[in-house]
């Protein structure tokens, strides 16, 4: 079951915590029973990202038990200040990408999870791909895409289907599209040619293709990660990330869409398009 070009998948739109209320296409919508959050695990990939760390804060903020992936030893108080449910979540010091596949680092790793949430991704304020970019230009960018955001996602999913976990969720992009020409628009166009190339091979993940279990790919446009990242980054100094989809809105979406399909228990590959999430959101209360 691989992602055709330009397949849209209506999902419910979900209030968290509600009841049963309207949905999206006129489906009829089904809010998870109270409480249910409380038996689950979650294991979050990229839990140090502006989205990452809302993820983290609002699963356990749900009465999830968390487990929270950085890549460098750190105090968790500092990672997460205004986390008030501290006690829900554990810290695991990321392996390297390679590591993923290893049979062992899988089952240590996974046992037990009832969802995966891959919030990782490629960014260009970081060091290392700062420093790739000034030494091998567009092809620097394009070896991190490729690392992270394929590979990393690939192995993770792979690792997390093969010990059982029935839902993963990742924050891919609008426009994915693994057949995009790298120049367009306006050089993004390598980005988004990524995000596309993980969605098709997590889709096509024997499986979600055998229907065995589920993968929710959110596609947001614009994000706003707040003013002091934003100042980071020169490419987010406009309209489009000033007014774009606050990632605490994000991560309220992905948990609704996860929540959601572990009460539906149906395996289903699920595309979440911006106007989907926007849906979601609109019905859901921060």
């Amino acid at each position: 079951m691989g992602v055709p070009p330009g397949a849209v998948f209506s999902v419910l739109a979900l209030a968290m915590g509600g009841c049963r209320g309207d949905a999206v296409d006129g489906a009829t919508a089904q809010c998870p029973e109270a409480g249910m959050a409380r038996m689950h695990r979650a294991f979050v990939v990229g839990a140090t990202g502006a989205t990452g760390r809302s993820v983290v804060a609002q699963l356990a903020g749900r009465g999830w038990d968390v487990t929270a992936v950085v890549r460098r030893e750190a105090e968790k108080t500092a990672l997460f200040p205004d986390l008030k449910q501290a006690d829900r979540v554990a810290l695991l010091l990321a392996p390297d990408v390679e590591e993923w596949s290893r049979q062992e680092t899988a089952l240590g790793a996974f046992k037990g999870a009832s969802a995966v949430f891959l919030c990782s991704g490629t960014s260009r304020q970081n060091a290392e791909v700062k420093k790739a970019m000034e030494e091998r230009g567009a092809d620097g960018f394009t070896e991190w895409l490729t690392r992270i955001d394929v590979e990393l996602s690939k192995r993770v999913a792979a690792g997390a289907y093969a010990q059982g976990v029935p839902v993963v969720a990742r924050i891919s992009a609008t426009n994915a599209d693994p057949a995009m020409d790298p120049a367009a628009l306006n050089g993004f166009g390598n980005y988004f040619k990524h995000q596309g190339i993980a969605d098709r091979e997590l889709a096509n993940h024997p499986a979600v293709a055998g229907e065995t279990a589920s993968l929710l790919l959110f596609r947001p446009g614009a994000l706003y990660r707040g003013e002091d990242l934003r100042a980071l980054r020169p490419w987010e100094q406009t309209d489009r990330h000033a007014n774009g989809l606050d990632v605490a809105h994000l991560a309220r979406a992905m948990i609704a869409g996860v929540e959601e399909q572990l009460a539906l228990g149906a395996p289903a590959l699920r595309i979440f398009e911006k106007t989907d999430i926007d849906a979601v959101v609109a019905k859901t209360k921060l």
